[in-house]
């Protein structure tokens, strides 16, 4: 098997009284494009907050580039995934320039970005839906 994958394996996942995933399977190989759909409400955006650790599932596992990952383990998961939801986690407040200021190992090739170097003094709410999810 080949170790450069994300698997989902067997995630169950309750919201009492509504049981949301049971036994979610899904297997992600690098360099493939892969399209999870559903109704809204059948767990799709469940399965990738369990996946990232930011919800506990009561039990499966997630295994990435060939480590198994147990519990939430938050910080060693995003230092391998990130997940960008479709709602801005950005301050609206804040600028581009002062967001970037709280990740001092980042700032200078996100400021130094073709997109964003323009957008630096701008506040998050007046970016476009687009720049701003560039920018996350």
């Amino acid at each position: 098997m080949n170790a450069n994958r994300l698997i989902f394996d067997c995630i169950f996942f309750e919201a009492p009284p509504v049981t949301i995933l049971q036994g979610a399977y899904l297997e992600l190989i690098p360099g493939e494009i892969c399209g999870l759909f559903g109704r809204n409400g059948t767990g799709k955006t469940t399965l990738f907050r369990v996946g990232t650790g930011e919800l506990p599932a009561q039990s499966g596992h997630l295994v990435l580039d060939g480590i198994r990952f147990q519990k939430r383990q938050t910080r060693k998961r995003f230092s391998k995934l990130a997940y960008l939801p479709q709602e801005s986690m950005l301050p609206r407040d804040m600028t581009v320039e002062g967001v970037v200021r709280g990740f001092p190992d980042a700032a200078k090739p996100i400021l130094l970005d073709e997109v964003l170097c323009d957008r630096a003094g701008s506040k998050i709410r007046h970016l476009s839906g687009g720049e701003r999810q560039y920018f996350e």
